[in-house]
């Protein structure tokens, strides 16, 4: 859809590559169109897109009187496009868009996930979220999105491209593990005002990976007790503080590797680390070889999406 809407205009600034087979990414910003362009519904059969929003937004409208809206900082997941009669954007639309042809792409996406810790990908949970949102989700809200954003605003066009494919697939993950959005066995018992404390703490963490963070430090800093964060913060995500950043840490330290020229004792000082032996041991933990190992293995796949500097 998307895809197509770039292919045929002509008033933008779009940069097109193919990463990897059948994956192909446009870095885009449209230009010069006061009016809210129209776009065309089209998509081919086992395609599917991914937009990572940077400004402006996409307005979908479906069946039923449904209306979805994309914005900024938001993302657009699109497999199908049978519930679509009208889809219109701001002339001020900006973002990265990854389009894939599932067919072409799947042994590049295995080897992909298999360079990402051996992710184990299963397509059909995907496809049952999907059916459930029509062929169109929104994702937004979550941790992980603010992280991606995060991450996105500092790189340059290039890296940004390349980013997001890493994050499409590793979306596709948490779509089809259940854990993009962590659902809590008590959910009543959680105020709202609670929920959005710790999912702010979250968000202060991933921000500050490459500082010791203790639980008394966040408590003090967010005035919460240690009671009530250990508490509900297992609640919510299903797993403690200290796991849940260390795992924040490992999956930070894997795309450094991958996309960036930094030692392994940058990268270990990069998410918290002073001691690279400690480093090594917990990263080999999560995923089954050393940090080199890893590099390695990145490097000896057929394609490089983050090419070292």
């Amino acid at each position: 859809m998307l895809t197509e809407f770039l292919k045929s205009s002509r008033g933008e600034k779009a940069l097109w590559e193919t990463i990897i087979t059948g994956v192909d990414v446009c870095n885009f910003r449209l230009q010069g169109n006061t009016n809210d362009p129209f776009i065309p519904i089209s998509l081919q059969p086992l395609h599917f897109e991914v937009f990572f929003c940077f400004a402006g937004h996409v307005v979908l409208k479906q069946q039923w009187n449904r209306v979805v809206v994309v914005r900024k900082q938001e993302i657009l997941l699109l497999s199908g496009i049978s519930s679509l009669y009208s889809v219109a954007c701001t002339a001020d639309l900006a973002g990265v868009l990854v389009s894939v042809d599932a067919a072409m792409a799947k042994e590049s996406l295995y080897s992909l996930c298999r360079m990402m810790g051996d992710l184990k990908l299963n397509t059909l949970e995907v496809k049952k979220y999907m059916d459930e949102q029509d062929g169109c989700a929104v994702i937004h809200g979550s941790s992980w999105v603010f992280s991606a954003f995060s991450e996105i605003v500092k790189m340059e066009d290039l890296q940004k491209s390349r980013y997001c494919v890493w994050k499409s697939v590793e979306l596709l993950f948490l779509l089809s593990t259940g854990t993009l959005y962590p659902k809590d066995k008590d959910n009543l018992k959680i105020s709202k005002v609670i929920r959005e404390e710790i999912n702010e703490i979250c968000n202060y963490m991933e921000m500050h990976l490459d500082e010791k963070i203790t639980i008394d430090y966040l408590c003090h800093k967010f005035y919460i007790s240690p009671t009530t964060l250990k508490k509900y913060f297992r609640n919510i995500y299903g797993q403690p503080v200290y796991t849940w950043l260390s795992h924040k840490r490992m999956e930070k330290a894997a795309e450094l590797l991958c996309y960036t020229s930094m030692t392994v004792l940058e990268i270990a000082q990069a998410v918290g680390y002073s001691s690279l032996s400690q480093f090594n041991v917990v990263f080999k933990k999560c995923y089954t070889c050393t940090p080199r190992q890893y590099r390695n293995r990145s490097d000896s796949v057929d394609f490089c999406l983050f090419p070292k500097e």
